[in-house]
């Protein structure tokens, strides 16, 4: 079996050693931190490599408490297609600065919109609050007028839980869509499947799965599909999909399964493994090898998502 490469390894080897000497957080710690220290920025530039200018606006968008989230559009001089994008982070952390670079090159590369959604955090806004923030967003786009776009939703993570989620949701509301894009997605927070609970790999741990899952649904049913979307009655009828697993993650079983319920539903699915990546990788792109490999495909699915 590949191992993650030298420079990959080493900087799992030194953010560990960080956490045990307290100058990095554990998850135990980290969500307890002020939400404005969780809402977390890019890697260092080193880890992240070059990132392609594109033109950005932010906006504030009304959500249906009666708050307020904030998105950026990347390339907004684009009507369509639009990918609305949520980003990682396990429902605790992250925000728009944590995906910029990832957002930056789907839109030149893809030569398409795309918003990216900075959705409230649990533990203070748990399950279904995140993904009625995404499909806040969505209803935003729509009134800017892009309600005849041709749309993609797509995230990284537990912002590929939402994607997957979301997408769900719209089909039953009779939504069209033109495709999902799930980058290593978590797709059953009943955190119980065995290669979950056996993976000793580099990254994340299955407690750090279960603690993030049980943060955000606090409470709720791990069974709910607006949870768990492989455990949705049915997934037919839903848009083509691209789904990304790689070899040292956690969810990687979850999201090849996910990716072969789909497509035994009917559902047009590219699936991408890729050997040597640890969960994560797309975020630190510079530690990689095939990093380019994977914007191609992905940037052929959002041309095509039925080929």
């Amino acid at each position: 079996m590949p191992r993650p490469n030298r420079k990959v390894r080493n900087a799992l080897a030194v953010m560990k050693i960080m956490t045990m000497l307290h100058l990095l957080p554990n998850n135990e710690r980290g969500i307890r931190l002020p939400v404005e220290k969780r809402l977390q920025g890019a890697a260092p530039k080193k880890m992240i490599g070059p990132v392609p200018e594109v033109a950005t606006q932010d906006h504030v968008v009304p959500t249906r408490d009666g708050q307020q989230i904030r998105v950026r559009v990347y390339r907004p001089e684009l009507r369509s297609p639009t990918v609305l994008y949520a980003h990682g982070g396990g429902w605790v952390y992250g925000g728009i600065p944590a995906c910029d670079h990832i957002c930056r090159r789907l839109a030149h590369q893809a030569k398409v919109a795309v918003v990216s959604v900075e959705y409230r955090l649990a533990p203070e806004h748990t399950f279904p609050g995140p993904l009625n923030d995404v499909e806040d967003a969505l209803g935003w786009m729509f009134a800017q007028g892009r309600q005849g776009t041709r749309l993609f939703v797509g995230g990284d993570s537990a912002g590929g839980n939402l994607a997957a989620a979301l997408a769900l949701r719209l089909r039953d509301h009779g939504t069209p869509l033109a495709g999902q894009l799930l980058i290593y997605p978590a797709v059953d927070l009943t955190a119980t499947r065995p290669a979950l609970l056996g993976y000793r790999g580099p990254g994340m741990t299955p407690a750090d799965c279960q603690l993030v899952a049980r943060t955000y649904l606090a409470g709720a049913d791990p069974l709910n599909p607006e949870a768990s979307p492989i455990h949705a009655p049915s997934l037919e009828g839903l848009p083509p999909a691209f789904v990304l697993t790689v070899e040292h993650d956690a969810l990687r079983d979850e999201g090849r399964a996910y990716a072969d319920a789909l497509r035994a539903a009917g559902v047009p699915v590219h699936a991408v493994d890729v050997p040597g990546h640890v969960h994560g990788s797309l975020s630190i792109p510079a530690l990689y090898e095939g990093i380019d490999e994977i914007y191609t495909a992905m940037c052929q699915f959002l041309a095509d998502p039925t080929s």
